[in-house]
């Protein structure tokens, strides 16, 4: 297997997205741990950015750890802060509104997938923030094709 540092852009439109939901929630758990993710620990200056923000820097941080852990050979501190700066930067610039749910679920997908590599990936805080994210998005695509209406669709197989 490998894997790649997805591109800024691709990071801040899923975080943009997110943001933007109905119902959205600004806390994420981490089921292994049995506590809240703590979102903050990706940047010092946290505490002054925005939600979309901090959670793509966690998000591009989770993405660098997995790349890192793979090729630790080719690992480059500098560009590590520069790459999640440019993230930052890409969350503050106007959401591209053509993305659909799908599109925007297959490139979280994408990042899972792409971060997989990590050490204990499956107990990263990385994989249950995007596990819950798709979750969101998930909800969010059964509700507008039921116009809000869940009665529309089956809880369970219809008999």
């Amino acid at each position: 297997m490998s894997s790649f540092i997805v591109d800024a852009k691709h990071i801040a439109e899923i975080s943009k997205h997110y943001d933007a939901l109905p119902h959205r929630s600004e806390t994420f758990y981490n089921p292994v741990t049995n506590q809240k993710i703590d979102l903050h620990r990706a940047t010092s200056k946290a505490k002054e950015l925005p939600f979309k923000t901090v959670l793509a820097v966690m998000l591009g941080y989770g993405n660098l750890k997995g790349v890192n852990d793979r090729y630790p050979q080719h690992r480059d501190d500098q560009h590590d802060r520069e790459f999640l700066t440019e993230v930052g930067q890409e969350t503050l610039k106007r959401k591209d509104f053509n993305l659909s749910i799908a599109e925007i679920i297959n490139m979280i997908q994408c990042l899972n997938y792409q971060s997989m590599d990590a050490n204990n990936y499956e107990q990263s805080d990385t994989s249950f923030i995007l596990q819950q994210m798709k979750e969101k998005f998930a909800n969010r695509w059964s509700d507008i094709e039921t116009d809000g209406n869940e009665n529309k669709i089956t809880w369970c197989y219809p008999k």
